[in-house]
């Protein structure tokens, strides 16, 4: 029996991809006998190639095995080629999953094909592709040179017989694009001019009497305060009077220094958590030291009396 170099390629090809899908099955040593395995069908094939830009209408063709595409279908460099198909149960209808759904491109002219395989959606039975033209890496897979590619369907399955369904012949440009030079236009990384930084002239600062005035009302309050306290006669005098009185006097009036040390801290370099945490124990101490301060004033005061 003689066979055409093209049928001895197809048959080359449908054996590589039998074998391949026996190969990677988990369970093809535990295939069940052939008269127990189902048939299968391909009720509908969608083939559609989409221009990337989405300037041209898309072509879509829609097959039922075993129909082909006659042909019909053309892609350049620039389109993607989405193929879509529902796999069934020749006898009851019902939606098969099979465990491997490839399609295997081939290039007439070079005698080379490439198989890529098909994943399955939400849907049972259904499977597609997107085999995206444009991509560097699909092109290097797809043999050259450019022209008709004979696209074939393999399905493998323990449960199911093997199916094989040559879905026609489409015309494929795997030629690279060339990639088009940056214009200086496109060109972003460019030197940028000098940049010249003006210093902005120094303010000009108030008169000196300004600021000794403003200083001078700042501390206003505390020489107020010194003057209400020499008005009712305030001394330091009773401090010696007893010891008590003494250690307590002078512990609150530190306590008041202190409380004014914090405020001043505050001013200069503490938050106001900071504020709130030291002032209230200095605060406490301070409360403290008044309270015995008074009462050691007063036992002094019972003691001048009798």
């Amino acid at each position: 029996m003689h066979l055409s170099p093209s049928a001895l390629f197809k048959a080359a090809v449908a054996l590589a991809a039998a074998v391949g899908c026996a190969a990677l099955s988990p369970v093809a040593a535990a295939a069940p006998d052939a008269g127990s395995r189902v048939s299968l069908s391909v009720p509908r094939v969608s083939l559609r190639v989409v221009p990337v830009g989405g300037e041209d209408k898309p072509a879509f063709v829609s097959l039922a095995y075993p129909q082909t595409t006659d042909g019909k279908l053309a892609a350049s460099s620039t389109d993607k080629l989405n193929v879509l198909l529902k796999l069934t149960d020749a006898a009851t209808s019902l939606p098969f999953t099979a465990q491997h759904v490839a399609l295997a491109v081939a290039n007439l002219a070079a005698g080379r094909a490439a198989t890529f395989l098909l994943t399955s959606s939400s849907e049972k039975g259904s499977y597609n592709l997107a085999l995206d033209l444009t991509s560097e890496a699909v092109l290097q897979k797809l043999s050259k040179p450019s022209g008709n590619h004979s696209l074939t369907l393999y399905i493998s399955d323990a449960r199911a017989e093997p199916f094989l369904y040559h879905l026609g012949f489409a015309s494929l440009d795997t030629s690279l694009v060339p990639a088009i030079p940056p214009t200086e236009a496109d060109d972003v990384f460019e030197p940028l001019p000098p940049i010249t930084h003006k210093m902005r002239p120094a303010e000009k600062l108030p008169a000196a009497a300004v600021s000794y005035v403003f200083t001078g009302l700042t501390l206003a309050p505390w020489l107020g305060l010194l003057a209400v306290w020499a008005m009712l006669g305030a001394n330091i005098r009773n401090l010696a009077e007893s010891p008590a009185n003494f250690v307590y006097g002078t512990g609150f009036f530190g306590a008041l220094a202190a409380l004014l040390v914090v405020f001043y801290l505050y001013w200069t370099q503490l938050t106001l958590f900071q504020l709130m945490a030291y002032a209230s124990v200095v605060g406490l101490f301070t409360a403290l030291l008044g309270r015995q301060a008074l009462v050691s004033r007063a036992e002094v005061r019972a003691k001048l009396a009798q």
